[in-house]
C-alpha cells in the first residue's frame, strides 16, 4: 500500500488491530497529511493496550499540538506503557500548553509513573531549548532539578539530565547554581549528581566559589569538588584542598589529598610533607600524591625532611618518593644517602640514582660501592652502575672513570671495585683484569677472577673454560664454571649454534654438581636447535634433572618456526615431558604445543 493520500482510510482502518496497527500507524506518522494526524486522534479513543500506546507515541513523533487534550487524561492511566508512552508523546510535542499537562499530572501521581512524567517533561524542556524558547527552557529546567525524582528507579537521571541541560541552555556552567545543587539534602542524590558533571566546566575563580567554605557541603559533595580541583590543578584552589583535608569523613579528606597532589602550589607541597611524616591511610596517600606532585619546591621539601628525619625506615620512605620523582637537582643528597649507615637508606638511594644520575656522576658511586656490604647489596650497586653507564655512547670508554679511580685506590679498595669494572667491559678494563690475575697477590687474583666472571659478553668464554679446566680450589672452580655456562650462549652473530651448544655439552662434562647441569640445560633453551633438543632429551630420565629438562624441552616448542619442521622429534620430546614433569606450567604449555601439532 503506498503512503498516499489515498490510503488513510485504509491505514485508519488497521489501527485498532493489534497485530497489524503499528505497520499502520509508522506509515501514517511519516504522512505530510492533516488527515494522517486526524485518524490517528480519533484513533487514541478506539484502540486498547499496547496498539493505544503505539498511536500514542506516533502523535508524538508527528509532534502534533492537536492531540496535547487528548493525551493528557492518558498520564494517569492504570497501563504503565500507555502511561509511559503519553508523558513522552506530550514531551516531544514540546510546546508550553504540553509543558503545562505534564506539570499538571506530576502531582497526580507517584512511583515509575512520575518518572514517566519526569522524562517527559525533560523531552519537553529540550524541545523548547532547540525551538529558542530559552527562557521558558531554564524554567523547565530548573524545575525540574528541584524537584525529587529519586522516589523510584531511574528518577535520579531526570534531575541529573535537568540541571545538565540548564547549563547548556544557560550556556556556562554557573557557580553559584552549582553551590545551590551541591548544597541540598541527601534526598535529592540526582541533583547533586548533575551538579558535580558540571563542576569540571568552572574556572578556578567559579570553582574556588563553590568551594568556599567546602566543610560545610555534604560529605558527596565535598569529594565531587575536590575532584574537580584535581582535574582543574590551579594553585590557588589549594586552600580549599587543605582545609577538606582536614576532615573527619576518611573518603573526603583522601579526595583532599589526591587533589592536592596535582596542585603546582607551595602551600599544597608543604600540606603533602606534613602528612605524608604520619602514620596509616592518609599518610600513605599523602606520600603517593608527593611522589607526582608538580609543586616547584616539593623536591627540596622533601629533601628538607629526610635530613631531619633519624629513623632509618621513614628516611628510606622519604627516598622512595624521590625515587619516583625523577629530578636530576637531588642527586647530590642521593650520593650522600648511598654511604648511609642503615641499609635501607642506602638501597633507596641507589635505586633513585638510576633513575636520576649520569655519568658525570659516576665516580660518587665508587663510594658507595665500598659502603655496601659484599653480596647483594653491592651487587645492586654495581648493577646501578652498569645501567647508568650505558648512557655513555662508547661502549670502550664506559669503564675509564672506574679505571681512573683504581689508579687512586688503595690495594683493598682496589680488590673490591674490581668485579664491577668488569661489569663495564671494554679493552681497558679487561687489560686492568688480566693485570690483576697475574698479580702477586692473592686478594687481586681473586678479584680479578670476579670481574672476569662479571664480563658483559661472550669474548671471554674460551679464558672462563681454562680457567675451570686449570683451577686447583673447589670455589675458583666452580665460580669460572658457571660464569662460562652463563657467557656461553650470549648473543654473539660471530658465534654459530653449533658452537654454543658444543660449549655446554663441554661444561655438562666439567660440572660435578646438580646445580651446575641443571644450570647448563636452562642457558641451554637459548640455542634453538633440534641438536639441543637432542641434547636435553636424555636428563628427561635423570630425576634430579628432569624438571629442568622438561623446561627446557618445553621452551623449544614454543617456538614455531623450529617446531613445525620437526613436528616428529617435538611429539615424542612433549609426550614425554607430561610423564615426567610435576610442574603444572610446564604441563600446560607441553599440552598446548601437542594440540597445536
Amino acid at each position: 500500500m503506498e503512503g498516499t493520500e489515498k490510503s488513510i482510510p485504509a491505514l485508519a482502518a488497521l489501527l485498532a488491530d493489534e497485530k497489524l496497527s503499528q505497520e499502520a500507524r509508522i506509515a501514517l506518522e511519516s504522512m505530510p497529511y492533516a488527515a494522517a494526524g486526524a485518524v490517528l486522534r480519533e484513533a487514541v479513543g478506539k484502540a486498547q493496550g499496547l496498539a493505544l500506546a503505539g498511536v500514542i507515541d506516533s502523535l508524538g513523533q508527528r509532534r502534533d499540538e492537536r492531540a496535547v487534550p487528548l493525551l493528557a487524561p492518558f498520564l494517569t492511566d492504570k497501563d504503565s506503557n500507555v502511561q509511559a508512552a503519553a508523558a513522552l508523546a506530550l514531551g516531544k510535542i514540546g510546546t508550553p500548553h504540553a509543558s503545562k499537562a505534564l506539570w499538571a499530572g506530576v502531582g497526580t501521581v507517584a512511583g515509575d509513573p512520575r518518572v514517566h512524567i519526569g522524562r517527559g517533561l525533560l523531552a519537553c524542556a529540550d524541545r523548547l531549548a532547540n525551538t529558542n524558547n530559552r527562557e521558558e527552557a531554564l524554567e523547565a529546567y530548573s524545575h525540574l532539578g528541584f524537584e525529587a525524582w529519586t522516589g523510584a528507579a531511574g528518577g535520579t537521571p531526570v534531575a541529573w539530565a535537568a540541571v545538565a541541560g540548564y547549563m547548556r541552555a544557560q550556556g556556562k556552567a554557573q557557580s553559584p547554581e552549582i553551590r545551590l545543587r551541591l548544597d541540598v539534602s541527601t534526598d535529592f542524590g540526582g541533583l547533586r549528581d548533575a551538579a558535580a558533571t558540571a563542576l569540571p566546566a568552572l574556572s578556578p575563580q567559579e570553582l574556588r566559589s563553590v568551594a568556599d567554605n567546602i566543610n560545610r557541603l555534604p560529605a558527596f559533595s565535598e569529594t565531587a569538588v575536590l575532584a574537580a580541583i584535581r582535574i582543574n590543578g590551579d594553585g590557588s584552589l589549594a586552600p580549599a584542598a587543605i582545609e577538606a583535608a582536614g576532615s573527619k569523613n576518611e573518603a573526603v579528606a583522601l579526595a583532599a589529598i589526591n587533589a592536592l597532589g596535582n596542585l603546582d602550589s607551595p602551600a599544597a607541597a608543604e600540606e603533602l610533607v606534613r602528612r605524608a611524616a604520619g602514620e596509616g591511610k592518609l599518610a600513605e596517600a599523602a606520600r603517593k600524591a608527593l611522589a607526582g606532585s608538580p609543586a616547584a619546591d616539593v623536591d627540596e621539601r622533601i629533601a628538607a625532611a629526610m635530613r631531619v628525619e633519624k629513623d632509618p625506615a621513614r628516611r628510606a620512605g622519604w627516598l622512595a618518593i624521590l625515587q619516583a620523582r625523577p629530578e636530576v637537582a637531588m642527586v647530590p643528597l642521593l650520593l650522600k644517602e648511598a654511604i648511609d649507615a642503615d641499609p635501607a637508606v642506602r638501597g633507596r638511594a641507589v635505586a633513585a640514582l638510576v633513575t636520576v644520575a649520569g655519568p658525570k656522576d659516576l665516580p660518587g658511586l665508587t663510594a658507595a660501592a665500598l659502603r655496601a656490604e659484599k653480596g647483594a647489596e653491592r651487587d645492586a650497586v654495581e648493577r646501578a652502575v652498569v645501567l647508568i653507564a650505558r648512557q655513555i655512547a662508547n661502549p670502550a670508554e664506559r669503564a675509564d672513570w672506574l679505571l681512573a679511580a683504581l689508579e687512586k685506590s688503595s690495594p683493598a679498595d682496589r680488590a673490591a671495585l674490581l668485579p664491577m669494572l668488569g661489569r663495564l667491559g671494554g679493552p681497558k678494563a679487561l687489560a686492568a683484569i688480566h693485570a690483576a690475575l697475574a698479580d702477586a697477590d692473592r686478594a687481586m687474583r681473586d678479584a680479578g677472577l670476579h670481574a672476569l666472571c662479571n664480563w658483559p659478553d661472550a669474548s671471554v668464554a674460551d679464558e672462563l673454560l681454562k680457567l675451570a679446566q686449570a683451577a686447583k680450589e673447589e670455589p675458583s672452580r666452580l665460580l669460572a664454571l658457571r660464569a662460562f655456562i652463563r657467557v656461553a650462549v650470549l648473543p654473539d652473530r660471530a658465534t654459530p649454534d653449533a658452537q654454543k651448544l658444543a660449549r655446554l655439552e663441554e661444561a655438562m662434562k666439567l660440572a660435578t654438581r646438580d646445580e651446575e647441569r641443571a644450570y647448563v640445560l636452562e642457558r641451554a633453551a637459548a640455542v634453538r636447535t633440534l641438536a639441543t633438543l637432542v641434547f636435553a632429551l636424555p636428563y628427561l630420565d635423570q630425576p634430579a634433572l628432569a624438571e629442568q629438562a622438561a623446561k627446557t624441552v618445553v621452551e623449544l616448542a614454543h617456538h614455531r618456526e623450529l617446531r613445525d619442521p620437526n613436528k616428529a622429534q617435538f611429539k615424542a620430546a612433549l609426550e614425554k615431558v607430561l610423564k615426567v614433569s610435576k610442574d603444572q606450567g610446564t604441563v600446560d604449555l607441553a599440552k598446548r604445543y601437542l594440540q597445536a601439532m
